[in-house]
């Protein structure tokens, strides 16, 4: 008898399933994309240039100092050491040295592209070297020496 009763159960259950489930369509469902527009805003500051810049090839330093102090070092070129403002557009800032106008454009915020006299040079920020609390070296030598820099930091002039 219970068995009976499992099996009316069952079949009736079955039956009430059977009569929710609804049909099948055919159709292929279509997709439509979404549309949408995601802006990233990307603004920098004079801050975010400050500090050392280096480069292995050509061998040079570009210092960024707080107090607006510019001191570039280049192998067999004498160091070029002034006062300079750095004004900012976008991701660009533009100073000048020696009536020379030199753009850096930040690729990231351990990369930087600098344009000077047609010349492009991509320099590496040194996370080390601290704008508002080292000092600017005063010789191509020290501004260059690969000891001066961290050992996951390592650049061979």
């Amino acid at each position: 008898m219970q068995k009976s009763r499992g099996i009316i159960v069952g079949l009736l259950l079955t039956g009430l399933l059977t009569g929710c489930h609804s049909a099948t369509d055919t159709q292929t469902p279509t997709v439509q994309p979404a549309t949408s527009k995601v802006s990233a805003v990307r603004s920098v500051t004079t801050r975010d240039f400050l500090g050392r810049w280096v480069s292995a090839r050509p061998a040079m330093s570009l210092y960024l100092s707080t107090n607006h102090q510019v001191a570039w070092f280049r192998r067999g070129h004498t160091p070029i050491r002034s006062r300079a403002t750095l004004t900012l557009s976008d991701t660009r800032a533009t100073f000048t040295i020696n009536h020379n106008v030199a753009k850096l454009t930040l690729n990231d915020a351990n990369q930087m592209t600098m344009n000077y006299q047609g010349t492009n040079i991509a320099l590496i920020k040194d996370p080390n070297w601290q704008p508002e609390h080292n000092q600017v070296p005063t010789t191509t030598n020290d501004a260059l020496k690969a000891g001066t820099l961290t050992p996951t930091f390592k650049l061979s002039y």
